[in-house]
């Protein structure tokens, strides 16, 4: 089961979010870039997406 750390609620289902692209639009200090790269372990690790696919 993966780790979500200390990610709130709407970042769980950002990261979760497996099918297509995801808009994440928050200000300053939020925590984007925590939950973009979260998104792409959760990928690799659950989802079996290929590191190369993703960028």
């Amino acid at each position: 089961m993966f780790d979500f750390g200390n990610a709130n609620a709407e970042q769980r289902k950002a990261i979760a979010a497996a099918d297509g692209p995801v808009l994440i639009t928050a200000g300053p200090g939020t925590g984007k870039t925590y939950t973009l790269v979260q998104r792409a372990i959760y990928l690799i690790e659950e989802c079996n997406v290929k590191p190369e696919s993703i960028f």
